[in-house]
């Protein structure tokens, strides 16, 4: 069954990071503990001189805006076309304000450029996973004999494909704004490949978001209608589920 679904379990846990503040926030709850740091230019936050720290603000100040918009997409609430002016205004009102606030010159503007480039990256692949596992926490307890059970494990590959659009749609963005401005040989690409390890892909980040699963090959493209349900240790759960389930859901259960 494992090698089927391209799934191994169980797994070590890992930590998750967290982007609810790209660049600001990356939470590590390991024995405990919580740390917050800034990876902005490679030093701590408290590090950066007020240049660079204004530049930050101006980057992530419209997160919550962000969220809703990348969320809307993933539901099916807004068309790529709306996902697009929604970005585009994202880069453009950051680029303005850093501007104005005498903060961004043409030395530092394609580094900037490069720099909300990862935001928006992480922060669209970071969003297409929670909206999967809220999706997959709606099913959970819509079926679950007991609704305090969280042991479920859900992948829908709509998401993945929708992350990759989100993806595809920013790019284009970030060109048109670039060229507009004039800027060649941005990079964008071989930026964030330098800075961001996993924070671009859908799968790795899905795979370190559940304890007890793991996929094992975290490059493998999901058909578009793939997708699996798996449930810990409830046999009467999954009969329910099995005539309630979604159409081309896989259903499994797993005994602890």
């Amino acid at each position: 069954m494992g090698e089927n679904l391209g799934i191994s379990m169980p797994l070590v846990t890992e930590s998750i990071i967290s982007y609810e503040k790209p660049q600001l926030a990356n939470i590590n709850n390991k024995e405990g503990k919580t740390v917050d740091f800034a990876e902005d230019t490679g030093k701590r936050w408290w590090q950066c001189s007020e240049k660079e720290s204004n530049l930050l603000k101006c980057r992530v100040k419209d997160t919550v805006q962000r969220k809703e918009y990348f969320t809307a997409f993933y539901e099916g609430k807004t068309s790529d076309v709306e996902l697009g002016m929604a970005i585009s205004n994202t880069i453009r009102n950051a680029y303005e304000e850093a501007v104005s606030g005498g903060w961004l010159d043409k030395d530092n503007e394609k580094e900037f450029l490069n720099k909300m480039y990862c935001d928006l990256t992480i922060e669209a692949v970071q969003l297409a996973v929670s909206s999967n596992i809220s999706e997959g926490r709606a099913l959970n307890q819509q079926n679950a004999v007991n609704v305090q059970d969280s042991k479920f494990v859900y992948y829908n590959a709509k998401f993945y494909h929708s992350c990759e659009k989100a993806k595809e749609v920013l790019r284009d963005c970030l060109d048109k704004f670039s060229e507009e401005l004039g800027i060649e040989n941005l990079n964008k690409e071989k930026y964030l490949s330098e800075h961001m390890k996993k924070g671009d892909d859908f799968n790795a980040i899905w795979s370190g978001s559940y304890n007890n699963c793991k996929m094992i090959n975290t490059e493998a493209v999901p058909p578009e209608e793939f997708s699996f349900f798996i449930k810990w240790n409830m046999p009467i759960a999954i009969e329910m589920l099995k005539s309630t389930i979604m159409k081309n859901v896989t259903v499994c259960s797993l005994m602890e």
